[in-house]
């Protein structure tokens, strides 16, 4: 390993163009293709990945790229960036396993990149080339280097601004110009917050403040405050805000103080956890590596430049300011941490590059890559094994046999996020379950998402949000040549299905069909029942009430 890091590192200082050597590009072409090995082996991880694939894929099937939608309802969880970039990847390859998950791919090679010639630029071009291999098998990383959500989008252009606002910094205290790289570094706080929302701002504003008071650079902070900076910044941000909210009132409400500041102080949404949570996730999710950092740091300390020593603050301080602040709020999901991964990465190499030195050391080392790689595709394999073992996914195989795009599917108490996209239906399905119960929106899942798009809707959303006494009604009033209703709850309340036999039941999850034909009768008899029952209303009320007049 030291032999090929040495003959890399030669290569950059022979070559009159490091960035055509063949050995340069072999390298990242084997970074790139290490990241690819296993891009499509998984289906869509529901909820999150199926989620927002889904409203990538509606928003280019509608043609509305300014509105994020899910099932047709206004979605505005997060800002547009992830689903444009996605649906240019759908756009250009399609729906599949592989060109869903090409955006966080791209990401994190981004941000092997940035890492990589920022500690190339201010250590070495050793310590660059083992920070990169590091990070890229870190298991908590290569999988989300392959989850298709926001999150590894937005942890790119967080550690961008990052590196680039650190760099602008130094060059300033060596009196070089530095104005346009801090104007790169507001532009990718700007992409960042189209990634994510005020997350992207925020993040690279706390690890650039505290290391700039550890650092005692706390004087030249208000020279970071560029006025077109800001401008660029707004320009990024606000014309899709201002577009919404014009569109939408009170988007800006929904999106900043619901889904940011509430988000952040209340207990209401998921994966509720206790404060040290991240403090445990963090190493477990980055072994073998993490165990790297038990040793060598009193002898780091002492042999390292004083270059190094204000890059290892940086790091450190990087991921201890990200996890404390995520380490606050009740709500834990683990991509809030991904964003640290770089830096922690970086601390890795850094402990581990003086030991690795000696041929023992670097036996082990070679040990550990070896473990680290094998933990990554296993994490991959085995999720991919799960995952096509769960009901929704056998659900959606079976029924892309089956259902034309012309039909209408019914969930009965159950949303599958990927089921309309995956069979490319041109209705939104209809989803039954009591819309109108006071708890609706105590619990962070997909009946509150669902009830939550409905209040901005423009439209009637009683065949989408469907209530159970309206079931009957809404399958008598659909066009559609066939319907297919799916689940377990709610069909007691329906006469239609009563009459009609599933033709597919799947671990106690039945699937009834209906044609026009079955449709015409069953909806004639219900109109039949209905009458009758009526009639025998009126009927008791002319009892009780002589008066009563029909």
């Amino acid at each position: 390993m030291e032999k090929i890091f040495t003959k890399l590192i030669a290569t950059n200082r022979t070559s009159l163009q490091p960035a055509t050597s063949l050995l340069t590009i072999s390298w990242w072409s084997a970074i790139l293709i290490w990241l690819l090995i296993s891009l499509g082996w998984r289906p869509l991880k529901s909820p999150d990945e199926a989620r927002y694939v889904t409203v990538a894929w509606e928003m280019l099937k509608s043609g509305h790229l300014w509105l994020p939608t899910i099932n047709e309802l206004p979605f505005f969880h997060k800002p547009p960036l992830f689903y444009w970039l996605t649906d240019l990847s759908l756009y250009a390859c399609g729906l599949n396993n592989f060109c869903i998950r090409l955006v966080p791919l791209s990401a994190a090679f981004v941000t092997c990149l940035a890492i990589f010639f920022f500690i190339r630029e201010y250590v070495s071009a050793m310590l660059a080339h083992k920070t990169v291999l590091i990070l890229v098998t870190l298991p908590f990383f290569y999988f989300a280097a392959q989850f298709s959500n926001p999150d590894m989008l937005v942890s790119t252009f967080t550690t961008l601004t990052i590196l680039a606002t650190v760099h602008a910094i130094f060059r300033l205290e060596s009196h070089l110009p530095y104005k346009n790289i801090l104007m790169m570094a507001y532009a990718m706080a700007g992409l960042g917050m189209l990634a994510k929302g005020l997350i992207g701002i925020v993040l690279p504003a706390i690890v650039i403040f505290c290391w700039m008071l550890a650092s005692g650079r706390g004087k030249l902070i208000a020279r970071l405050i560029l006025p077109r900076g800001l401008i660029i910044l707004s320009l990024i941000c606000l014309p899709w805000i201002c577009m919404v909210e014009f569109h939408y009132p009170g988007f800006i409400k929904y999106f900043f103080i619901h889904h940011h500041f509430e988000r952040y102080t209340e207990s209401t949404f998921n994966n509720k956890q206790p404060f040290w949570f991240f403090l445990i996730l963090l190493p477990l999710l980055t072994l073998p590596w993490s165990l790297g950092l038990l040793r060598g740091y009193r002898q780091m300390m002492t042999e390292m430049a004083p270059r190094q020593k204000e890059i290892l603050r940086l790091m450190l301080i990087w991921v201890a300011s990200i996890v404390l602040f995520f380490s606050l709020p009740s709500s834990k999901p683990p991509g809030y941490i991904i964003p640290v991964l770089p830096a922690f990465a970086t601390l890795i190499a850094m402990v581990i590059s003086p030991q690795s030195a000696t041929q023992q050391f670097s036996k082990r080392l070679q040990i550990m890559l070896f473990i680290a790689a094998i933990g990554c595709l296993s994490a991959i394999k085995m999720t991919q094994i799960h995952d096509h073992k769960k009901t929704s996914s056998m659900l959606t195989s079976y029924l892309k046999k089956q259902v034309n795009q012309e039909d209408k599917v019914i969930l009965l108490g159950k949303y599958i996020y990927d089921l309309r996209s995956s069979l490319d239906l041109n209705h939104p399905l209809g989803v039954v379950d009591d819309w109108h119960a006071a708890d609706i929106d105590r619990h962070d899942n997909w009946r509150r998402e669902l009830h939550e798009a409905s209040h901005f809707a423009h439209v009637d959303t009683s065949e989408i949000l469907i209530v159970p006494s309206k079931l009957d009604q809404t399958i008598c009033i659909q066009s559609a040549p066939r319907i297919w209703v799916v689940g377990d709850q709610w069909h007691e309340q329906s006469i239609i299905l009563s009459k009609i036999k599933p033709i597919y039941s799947l671990e106690g999850l039945p699937v009834w069909r209906i044609d026009s034909k079955q449709k015409s009768m069953s909806c004639q008899t219900e109109h039949i029942i209905e009458q009758q029952l009526l009639l025998a209303s009126k009927s008791m009320r002319t009892l009780t009430d002589p008066n009563f007049d029909y």
